[in-house]
């Protein structure tokens, strides 16, 4: 099962869908809050934990460390639409994805 934090309902129902599409099943939360619900609700089930890395109460790499419990096992992969260097720096060993911005024209 993944666990897939995203704050911008739009892309967090296109993620959700073309995840589902390859036969994960997903559930999904909003904000850390209701993530760390899941995780409380679902354990051992989540393997992933697929996070933006960018929330607006939070930075993920914050509260992410709340999933030792519930689901010690899964993995976190961060994902943002902003670089490593503008979200600061991340932990060793830390799974970070930038989406593909489009190119400015000049």
């Amino acid at each position: 099962m993944i666990l897939l934090v995203e704050d911008e309902p739009q892309v967090q129902a296109v993620t959700a869908r073309i995840l589902r599409a390859f036969g994960y099943s997903v559930v999904t939360a909003h904000n850390e809050r209701t993530a760390l619900a899941q995780a409380e609700l679902h354990g051992a089930a989540i393997n992933l934990v697929v996070s933006d890395l960018v929330l607006p109460a939070c930075r993920a790499r914050t509260w992410c460390g709340g999933f030792e419990s519930p689901c010690e096992h899964a993995r976190v992969l961060y994902v943002s639409g902003y670089s490593a260097e503008h979200v600061g720096a991340l932990a060793e060993g830390a799974r970070f994805l930038r989406s593909l911005s489009r190119p400015t024209s000049s």
